[in-house]
Order: structure tokens, then C-alpha cells, then sequence
């Protein structure tokens, strides 16, 4: 379709904005929020349970805590280890929580696996059909202050070094201005920035999540697509 949007298909399974404040690296809050957001998403009960991104910052020793991550190595903690709630371990914005200060009879939930998708077809595709993914974006000047409408980069506009992680939840196209398409991404500055939080941000192929994401895969979307597969044989069965 022209547009979709995951706060409209999935509403009780939608995450309040983070505001990290912008001292600690966003990878955390972006993994652990997409996690909870698919698993609410590919359960049957559709109850949202927020993920520890806290964890993921003190205990997870592949990275580097609040000063950055690597998005590969943060999907293959929660693969492999999992996340506690939010509350068994909450957020408090520092490397120098101690994974020792998490709660000790905490639940914790995985995903089964994790893929790289390319292009806009493929990403609309997992968006439309699983819920968020997880990109990364380069930053320029002029990003910092968007309030609102479709984000269009400006010429000669100064770019910050490395890379920032956010959640892809959508896509439209601007009918009330210049007929843009363009992506609704979830960023981690809080609902004072941006569109409550959010930004949408022009189709031009000027950002790199518009050619990668992650996606996400839970045991729930295994179970079902075995399922379907398992249902497609019998039916190829009883018509041959």
C-alpha cells in the first residue's frame, strides 16, 4: 500500500518514545524496543512487555555500553541470552550500572534469529507483515531540529561522524505538500523532539536504512510459519 503505519495496525503493541537525553548510544534502547514490540506483535495475547535496554549496556560485554554498539552484537546478546523485563533491570542511562544490580528471578525472552534486509520492497515487505525493523542512519545538522512535516536534508549541510540506530515503523507519501514518499522512523530523544518523537523522513536514498535493516525474527513467527508450511503440504497431499 501507499502507506502503513505500525502504531495503527499493532496499537497495543506500541512502546512510548524513549529519551535517552542523548548521553548514552541509542542501539540499546532501539534492540530492546523493537524485541518487545515484535514479540507483543507475533503473540496471540497482543500484551506488550518491555524488554531491558539497561542490560544490554551493562552486561552485554561485546559492546561498549553507554558510548556505542554494534547492532549485529546486541541482536546475537538477546539470540543467545535473552532480556529481562524493564523492570527487573530499569533504564538508568549509565555504564555504571552493574549487571549485578539486575533482579535475579527475572523472565527472559529471546529471539530465535535475526536477517539483513535490502531495498524498499523487501523492508515495506517485513514492516507490513512482522512490524519494526532496525536501521541506521547518518546525522546532519539539521536533523537536531525537526519539528515536524517531511524531513528533506538541506544542501552543504554538515554530517556528524558514525552512524544512529533507529526504528522504521512505517511509510507514506506527503499528499498535503510536495508528494513525497517517505518513511516514519522512531527515534530515542523524546516526544518533545520531532512529531511526538517520531520523524518522517523523505524517500530520497540519501539515508542507509533505506538500502539495510534488521529484522527481527521471535519463536512465535517460526512456529507459525511452520505451520503454514506444514498446512500447504497437506493440502498439496489431498490434491494430488
Amino acid at each position: 500500500p501507499d502507506s502503513f503505519d505500525v502504531r495503527k495496525e499493532w496499537e497495543s503493541c506500541k512502546m512510548e518514545v524513549f529519551n535517552q537525553d542523548r548521553k548514552c548510544s541509542a542501539y540499546a534502547n532501539v534492540l530492546a524496543s523493537a524485541t518487545s514490540e515484535r514479540l507483543c506483535i507475533s503473540s496471540e495475547e497482543k500484551n506488550l512487555n518491555p524488554l531491558s535496554s539497561q542490560e544490554l549496556i551493562s552486561c552485554d560485554t561485546t559492546n561498549h555500553g553507554c558510548r556505542s554498539g554494534i547492532l549485529n552484537n546486541g541482536l546475537d546478546y538477546i539470540r543467545v541470552k535473552g532480556l529481562v523485563d524493564e523492570k527487573c533491570f530499569p533504564y538508568k542511562g549509565s555504564g555504571d550500572a552493574k549487571c549485578e544490580e539486575m533482579c535475579k528471578d527475572g523472565k527472559r525472552e529471546r529471539i530465535d534469529s535475526f536477517c539483513v534486509l535490502f531495498g524498499e520492497d523487501d523492508i515495506k515487505k517485513e514492516i507490513m507483515k512482522n512490524g519494526p525493523v532496525i536501521g541506521v542512519m547518518q546525522i546532519y545538522s539539521d536533523f537536531l531540529t525537526y519539528n515536524k512535516g517531511v524531513y528533506v536534508k538541506g544542501d552543504d549541510i554538515p554530517r556528524f561522524s558514525g552512524m544512529h540506530p533507529v526504528k522504521i515503523i512505517g511509510w507514506g507519501v506527503d499528499e498535503e505538500g510536495e508528494g513525497n514518499k517517505y518513511w516514519i522512523v522512531e527515534n530515542t530523544w523524546g516526544s518533545d523532539w520531532g512529531e511526538n518523537g517520531y520523524a518522517r523522513i523523505a524517500n530520497s536514498g540519501e539515508f542507509l536504512f533505506e538500502q539495510y535493516v534488521y529484522g527481527i525474527k521471535t519463536h512465535n513467527e517460526v512456529l507459525k510459519a511452520q505451520e503454514a508450511l506444514k498446512a500447504k503440504k497437506e493440502k498439496e497431499k489431498e490434491q494430488s
